[in-house]
């Protein structure tokens, strides 16, 4: 999820992660819920902590991974 910075702070991207989640939890195929982003991206870190999603690993390129957990 990617808000261009003139709609961040609205509301919108709770909205749309809640739906992501919702249509993906639906799915028996998803088993796992995933998100990465860049170390210096302190705001998406605490935006998708406060979430429901954990730190679980850094990625291959330096990125933060955070998994899903409800």
């Amino acid at each position: 999820i990617m808000l261009d910075r003139d709609h961040q702070e609205k509301g919108y991207g709770q909205a749309a992660l809640t739906q992501l989640i919702k249509r993906l939890q639906s799915r028996p195929d998803c088993q796992e819920i995933r998100t990465s982003f860049v170390r210096q991206n302190a705001i998406a870190e605490y935006f998708f902590g406060k979430n429901g999603f954990q730190r679980i690993a850094d990625g291959l390129e330096g990125e933060i991974v955070m998994r899903y957990g409800g």
